[in-house]
């Protein structure tokens, strides 16, 4: 097995940096989500503070969801949902109301 060496043009090509915004819809993307998130907070009638009880979300991470400056895991996405509207998200694409 021949290994060659990259050309070192290519390494800056090659390394990401995973805060970089690549696409701008990759930015709308987390806009949307941000303000969804704001809305159904809101609707509830939640405070950030309130919110950020909620175990795994801080008050720090819930506002750069909402200002659309993070993209949230689903694992924090499912936390939301479940704190504010109350549904579980099961494997097989089911719901399940809590409320």
């Amino acid at each position: 097995m021949k290994i060659e060496k990259i050309a070192p043009e290519m390494v800056s090509k090659l390394t990401q940096d995973p805060h970089v915004v690549r696409e701008e819809r990759e930015k709308v993307l987390e806009v949307a989500i941000g303000r969804q998130v704001r809305v159904f907070r809101r609707r509830q009638e939640v405070t950030v503070a309130e919110l950020a009880t909620t175990p795994g979300l801080s008050i720090g991470m819930l506002s750069k969801i909402e200002n659309g400056n993070t993209s949230p895991s689903l694992t924090t996405l499912q936390t939301l949902a479940n704190a504010l509207l109350g549904v579980l998200w099961i494997a097989d694409d089911r719901q399940v109301a809590c409320r």
